[in-house]
């Protein structure tokens, strides 16, 4: 690919001197900062701009041994979910599926006294439903069927009104794919392989494919059971979603059919990557299986997860066709940052610049408690080392860099920032100001 062809596919200024060989230098320069920095034991990266790819490279190895490498195959269980509203998209294209339907219209007697969650609630994580995991949990973690795991969700009922708040829950997903599977009258592994992965002629990805790596073996994380800590392995596959993997190269291919070729209808993927509204009118961040931010002005689509061993990230930009997918050997590693990093290399923009200003106690304490937006609660504390972090429960905490004047981003996502508004005569601070890659709240001290 040459330095003329990549600009016209941006639209945006030629490349800095040196062409597309030195972008490609930049970009491998940028994925070895952080294979340094964060003492991973394998990376792989593919950049490109619609279907040509800048980068394709890997370093180290993957879990199990195997070589980090753009065509290695790896476990992606945490890709089925947003491949799974695909296929839903593809349901509601053909006129089988009504987003607008109660669920309990296509799985029968699902349904909840004096309230309707719809397709379109389940698919944009904003109908309510508690998690059916801790009660399986607390149930002794039997054998259990889509149907049992189906039982939990409605016994377990909703914790806000279906439209009212945001909030992932594994129980949207599981709704979502028994209803793929009951509208196609197939099982999930088999919509997704027929309506998703066939139309994009993948060589490496879909269920039990060749050359997979084993699964998992060891806990994948421990918890406190009956006063003793107990090594569990908290994810449950009643649709087999541990046995789907892909490769990276595999994946670029997929997002560039999904997004810039003719296997799936413009108007499904647009309705899928909005990011949907609440009641109140504030936007979730999260569309149909994909999370959606901004980069400056520019609206990236963004999907990833761990399973067995590795984190997957994968960032789409439609406006000037960019696509990154990164691959890491790590238990919930933040690529977020390199990504948009990575992005940013490509678009010829400035990487963004971090301070670690010293806060005082005194400065420090204005900031502390917790704030409120929506229906979600922020805990923002001090740490043993002085800085600030802010957390959300069940959520990691960020850690919080000082910036000056109020202002703070967080360590592993400088994308994310937070700044707090201290009015006239007073020494806390009252408000919350959060930009998280370019979706805006305010949120509210707790009096």
């Amino acid at each position: 690919m040459n330095a003329i062809s990549i600009a016209a596919a941006l639209l945006i200024a030629p490349l800095p001197q040196g062409g597309a060989d030195d972008l490609t230098d930049r970009l491998a320069a940028r994925a070895e900062r952080a294979l340094e920095a964060d003492e991973l034991d394998g990376l792989v990266v593919v950049v490109g701009v619609g279907d040509e790819v800048l980068l394709q490279k890997g370093w180290g190895r993957l879990p199990g041994g195997g070589l980090a490498a753009p065509d290695s195959v790896f476990r992606a269980g945490p890709l089925v979910e947003p491949l799974t509203a695909l296929a839903a998209m593809r349901l509601v294209e053909r006129g089988a599926l009504d987003l607008d339907a109660p669920v309990g219209k296509y799985l029968e007697g699902l349904e909840w006294e004096g309230t309707e969650i719809t397709v379109h609630h389940v698919l944009s994580h904003t109908s309510g439903l508690i998690g059916w995991a801790d009660a399986y949990e607390a149930a002794g973690r039997g054998d259990i069927d889509i149907a049992g795991a189906l039982e939990l969700v409605r016994e377990g009922g909703v914790q806000t009104p279906p439209g009212a708040c945001f909030d992932y829950s594994e129980s949207n997903g599981l709704v979502v794919g028994a209803l793929v599977e009951a509208v196609s009258e197939k099982t999930l592994p088999e919509a997704i392989e027929t309506m998703v992965l066939a139309p994009a002629d993948l060589d490496a990805t879909g269920f039990d494919v060749d050359g997979a790596p084993p699964a998992r073996s060891q806990a994948a994380c421990s918890a406190e059971i009956a006063g003793e800590q107990i090594d569990v392995v908290h994810a449950v596959h009643v649709f087999g979603e541990d046995a789907f993997c892909a490769s990276a190269l595999d994946l670029f291919k997929l997002g560039q059919a999904v997004h810039g070729g003719d296997a799936f209808e413009d108007a499904a993927v647009r309705r899928m990557t909005e990011s949907k509204r609440l009641e109140d009118g504030s936007e979730t961040g999260h569309g149909y299986g994909f999370s959606v931010s901004k980069l400056g002005d520019l609206t990236s689509l963004t999907k990833g997860g761990s399973a067995d061993g590795t984190t997957v990230h994968i960032a789409y930009y439609p406006e000037p066709d960019v696509s990154v997918v990164l691959l890491v050997a790590a238990e919930r590693a933040p690529l977020g940052a390199l990504e948009r990093d990575l992005a940013r290399i490509v678009l010829d923009m400035p990487l963004p610049g971090v301070q670690d200003v010293r806060l005082t106690a005194d400065e420090a304490k204005a900031f502390v408690g917790r704030y409120q937006v929506g229906c979600t609660t922020f805990e923002v504390a001090v740490r043993e080392d002085g800085r600030l972090s802010v957390g959300v429960a069940d959520r990691p905490n960020y850690r919080l860099l000082y910036q000056g004047r109020r202002r703070f981003v967080a360590e592993r996502d400088p994308d994310v920032t937070f700044e707090f508004v201290v009015e006239d005569g007073q020494t806390s601070a009252q408000k919350m100001l959060i930009d998280e890659r370019g979706r805006l709240s305010e949120a509210v001290r707790f009096q």
